[in-house]
């Protein structure tokens, strides 16, 4: 998990890059990021941008993790919504959305270094693609990579987000490190 977040880290300071509405496959550039092949230059990335899906492809792949598929969806936040669900053993269909909702505030308050924030793909309407966002200590400090702002550190904005994933969870089932610190 430190490795990933130090990994990162090295991003803030590039700028978003938005999903430009194709298909998404696996294709080892802007804005996803998916592979295969070795990872992009810091240079790379601050050059050519980044989305929020795309920087959490990046850490998990600096770790060793693999960026998933879903539907032919590779590296989105509905491939990661399906499989941020099997990390959680919950399902996550366009019903289960409202059941998602229904997370307590307090869920989402107590955080930790490494927990997942996700809001789901279409979780507003049709034009909400979702976000994912890293985070960095128990105050909500985050990470993550957002519209106008590109890759930032800042607080938390607990009201966006829908659900919360364990970091403990979420970097042991997907990353090769076995170990969280």
């Amino acid at each position: 998990m430190e490795a990933a977040i130090t990994f990162g880290l090295q991003f803030v300071g590039a700028p978003y890059c938005a999903w430009d509405g194709t298909v998404v496959g696996w294709t080892n550039d802007t804005p996803f990021w998916c592979g295969p092949g070795p990872l992009p230059s810091v240079e790379q990335v601050q050059k050519d941008g980044v989305c929020c899906t795309g920087l959490l492809n990046l850490m998990v792949r600096a770790v060793g993790g693999r960026v998933p598929e879903w539907d032919g969806w590779v590296g989105d936040t509905s491939a990661w919504g399906q499989e941020l669900a099997t990390v959680t053993r919950r399902e996550f269909t366009t019903a289960s959305q409202r059941e998602l909702a229904t997370v307590t505030k307090r869920e989402l308050t107590t955080v930790n270094r490494g927990d997942i924030m996700f809001r789901p793909w279409r979780y507003g309407g049709p034009d909400d693609q979702g976000h994912v966002a890293i985070c960095l200590d128990e105050k909500g400090t985050i990470l993550h990579s957002y519209s106008g702002r590109g890759v930032v550190v800042e607080p938390m904005d607990v009201e966006y987000y829908v659900w919360r994933i364990p970091g403990v969870e979420f970097w042991t089932s997907y990353a090769r490190i076995v170990h969280v610190s």
